[in-house]
């Protein structure tokens, strides 16, 4: 089993992105119309809800996704949601507190949303959570903070050693991985939070943390897609959304594999 640190199986984690930003659009449009939607009830969201451009959230959705496919990331058994209180350094007993063992063996818990999914997905989401608890996205890890994950990261999984360089292409083909997995993390917490501020009993302000990430994902966006279209496909500017009865056109089909061809020739225009 290839190491992973990660939800979705991989047929799914596009789709469940992009249907469940579809289903809460459908859901306010049958509420315009006089219909039934169990969203309906929540008049403490609503006004926040009502500000959401949700056709541009689904091209946002259809973007990353199609940006996604082109990086093939291996699906591997991932944690999913590794923040900082799910990390743990373990101590020996009668420790100092004051002065902790920072080298001890690392330690993850909280496993409920671990599953299969995309590698990418699991340390793209792990590189946002640098933000910590205050949401400070300008801890995202640079270049060199990365390469000193991954060399721990794949020491773990081949036996090499954690200080030997990494090639240049390989570090920027797991960077631009990572990158742009990011912003599908963001979109996933950021629908995630959207449907909690309507059914969650916990006072958090769940609309402003959707905000919030939804935010870093477009102000990141172009970045990413450009790298990921330099590195995976042909240079050139930021992806386009996925063409309209592109769905329909690839039923029965490799999916994942037309996509990320279409990502390459067509949405990354030289």
């Amino acid at each position: 089993m290839q190491a992973g640190i990660a939800h979705l199986a991989p047929s799914e984690s596009h789709d469940r992105l992009r249907l469940g930003t579809l289903s809460m659009t459908s859901c306010f449009e049958t509420t315009k119309t006089g219909g039934h939607c169990y969203i309906s009830v929540c008049a403490h969201a609503q006004a926040a809800y009502d500000q959401i451009d949700f056709a541009a959230l689904e091209q946002d959705v259809q973007q990353v996704a199609a940006t996604c496919s082109m990086t093939h990331s291996p699906v591997v058994f991932g944690h999913n949601d590794l923040l900082s209180g799910n990390i743990l350094v373990l101590q020996q007993p009668g420790f100092d507190p004051e002065d902790p063992d920072r080298e001890g063996p690392v330690g993850f818990i909280d496993y409920e949303y671990g599953a299969y999914t995309y590698r990418g997905f699991d340390i793209g989401n792990h590189f946002t959570e640098y933000a910590g608890f205050e949401g400070d996205y300008t801890r995202y890890p640079n270049k060199e903070q990365q390469e000193l994950f991954f060399r721990h990261y794949l020491a773990a999984d081949n036996g090499t050693a954690a200080d030997t360089p990494l090639p240049s292409d390989q570090l920027d083909r797991l960077s631009a991985e990572a990158n742009v997995w990011a912003l599908a993390s963001h979109l996933y917490w950021g629908i995630w939070a959207l449907i909690q501020a309507c059914h969650s009993p916990m006072d958090f302000d769940y609309i402003q943390f959707s905000n919030t990430r939804l935010g870093e994902m477009r102000r990141r966006k172009d970045a990413f897609i450009a790298e990921a279209c330099r590195v995976f496909g042909a240079e050139g500017s930021p992806v386009q959304a996925v063409p309209a009865g592109a769905e329909q056109l690839l039923q029965g089909q490799d999916v994942n594999g037309v996509v990320a061809s279409i990502a390459a020739s067509s949405l990354c225009p030289s």
